[in-house]
């Protein structure tokens, strides 16, 4: 059962340091949203409680019984509320994140191979599902214009080594 998860967590989390982070961020920012919408409904009735008051109304009136049956009734839904968008954005983070970090650890891989094997280096290509397709001509791109340059360097150094092999070659150079 250990394996199980862990392979899975493995995929779930393919920059760990990066997608925990993101979701951190994610929930953090979403918690102060909450927050900021709680405190304003919050205020909202503190706001009809002093209007009542300012009217001359007793604290035994029905008016601040209304309030306060209205301000738990909030305070439920708003829990309900959270309960249920916590698992939301979690989810919709976690995704998020993969989504993210999946083309650069694809990027990484396609480097290392490039820097071992690059006679037999595919070109770099993404799934439809991920972000940044721009990604693909970026690197593409970036390896044809390297190897490019490595090809016009080799045949510069083999024609300079011609050159200095057909000047030892010739009787002029020893005299």
């Amino acid at each position: 059962m250990i394996k199980r998860w862990s392979s899975y967590r493995r995929r779930l989390l393919i920059n760990p340091a990066f997608q925990i982070r993101f979701v951190l961020y994610v929930v953090g920012i979403s918690a102060v949203g909450f927050a900021i919408i709680f405190s304003t409904n919050l205020s909202y009735f503190a706001e009809l409680s002093r209007m009542g008051a300012e009217m001359g109304l007793q604290e035994s009136h029905p008016y601040f019984a209304l309030i306060e049956e209205q301000k738990q009734k909030l305070v439920k839904s708003f829990w309900t509320a959270i309960a249920l968008a916590v698992p939301l954005v979690l989810t919709a983070s976690f995704i998020l994140s993969h989504k993210i970090a999946a083309p650069i650890i694809k990027v990484q891989r396609h480097m290392r191979q490039f820097r071992s094997d690059l006679e037999h280096l595919p070109p770099f290509q993404l799934s439809d599902k991920d972000f940044f397709p721009e990604l693909e001509d970026i690197v593409n791109r970036a390896i044809a214009d390297f190897t490019e340059q490595m090809d016009a360097m080799n045949k510069s150094l083999q024609e300079q080594a011609q050159k200095e092999a057909t000047r030892s070659e010739d009787p002029e150079n020893y005299r």
